[in-house]
Parts: C-alpha cells; structure tokens; sequence
C-alpha cells in the first residue's frame, strides 16, 4: 500500500484544514482518523499550575477539538479513535492534568456518538513500550496501584475488535489495561478518590435542581478547604474547558 506522510501541529487548525484539503485534492479518501498526540507532566494535583494545566491540555484537548470539527463534512470517514487513559476512568495522583484531558475525549466521543458521527474512546493501561518503559519510578508507581503495564499486542487486538461492524456502534468507549484488582481496590481505598466520586456523582445524578446545587456547594467547599490552591484552580479550568 502508498503512505502519504504529513509532518502537522495537530493544535494548529489552519495546518491541519490544509492538510485535509489536499488529501482530498489528492484524491484520497480520508477513512479513519486516530487521535494519539500525548503530552506528559507528571505532577500531583498541589504541585499543579495553571501554565501545566494549559501545557498539558493543548496536545490531547486542542487538537481533539479541531480533528473533530474539520471531520464533520467528510462522507468518507468510518473510524474517528481517540486514546484515551484508565487515568481517566479511575484517576492517578501524579496525572492530574493527564487524567483531566483523556477525559474530555471521552466526553467528546459521547458527543460525536450523540449526532451520529463515528466515535470510539480506547482508555489504556501505560504500554509496555514508549513512555513507561523509559521511565521506572512511573512503572513501579502504577504497577504498585493496580495496573501494570499492559502488552501492546493486546490493545491491537482489542482495538480491531471493537472496530469491527458490529461493535463500532454500540459503545462510545473501551478500557483495555492490565488490571490487578486487589491493589488496585486497595490503592483506592485508602485514597480520598472515593469519597470525591461520591460528591460528584450527587451533584450530576440528581433530578431536582436544588438538591444538585446542594451537593454541588458541598464538593466545593471540599475543594477550598484543601490547603492548596492548585485543586481549585484545576477544577475550574477544567470545568471551564469542558
């Protein structure tokens, strides 16, 4: 088969509008569109600014944004994967802004799925290869929460799966991770996380508007009463974003 190579900024719109243009004016059909571009800036949330926030959003965020809205009008299009993170399902301590931008995509895909467009979020495990491999506090970091690295034989095969007919339209989203459960539900507990996915869930998953503002107020005042600004900034960004 031909491969056609573009060297592109994927946060920059006009470049990537280019690049779809001349795929077209090539005469070549745009298929699929996969959605990898990662920035990393480990740092727990009290260590977190607002200059790491925007950094580590733009790659991930921006560019999801702008592949999605060039996408639209392209008759052609069968596949758009974005790749997402289990920091985004389950969190991480030390991805703070990681976790937050894996899951804007996945709220993306929703979105798509919702106007009829093609969408598909793969939340991973840290590969066995590329970023984890080169990096062993990070390994033994989430091998010791739960999810060692994951073979990335294993999200070929699963990624082909739910690509397939008659998978692709019936989620929007997919983990595939090595999962060990026992640390992992033992991480879990003796973090705050559950107790904050608790608050959240009560300000989204009630019906009555006064009652979701309550549990609402309730969660930032969790928030403020942290010693560290850093959360809240990090929540309002991204709620902001989002």
């Amino acid at each position: 088969c031909n491969r056609t190579i573009f060297a592109v900024d994927v946060t920059d719109e006009k470049a990537l509008a280019d690049m779809m243009s001349r795929l077209q004016g090539d005469n070549l059909p745009l298929g699929g569109i996969f959605h990898a571009a990662v920035s990393y800036n480990d740092k727990a949330i009290v260590e977190t600014t607002a200059e790491d926030v925007a950094s580590g959003m733009r790659a991930k965020v921006l560019g999801a944004v702008h592949l999605d809205s060039l996408s639209h009008r392209i008759p052609t299009l069968d596949h758009f994967v974005v790749f997402s993170s289990v920091a985004a399902t389950f969190g991480n301590a030390k991805q703070t802004v990681y976790s937050a931008a894996n899951f804007f995509l996945e709220g993306l895909i929703k979105r798509r799925q919702q106007e009829g467009l093609p969408g598909l979020a793969l939340s991973l495990g840290a590969m066995e290869s590329g970023h984890v491999a080169k990096n062993e506090a990070i390994r033994e970091h989430i091998s010791s929460i739960g999810f060692p690295p994951t073979p990335v034989q294993s999200v070929l095969d699963a990624m082909k799966m739910m690509l397939s007919s008659a998978n692709v339209k019936q989620t929007d989203s997919a983990v595939v991770a090595n999962v060990d459960f026992a640390k992992f539900a033992d991480s879990w507990e003796k973090s705050n996380f559950s107790h904050l996915a608790e608050l959240i869930e009560a300000s989204r998953s009630t019906g009555d508007a006064h009652e979701s503002q309550k549990a609402t107020d309730v969660l930032h005042r969790e928030i403020r009463n942290s010693p560290d600004t850093a959360i809240e900034t990090l929540i309002i960004l991204f709620t902001n974003l989002v």
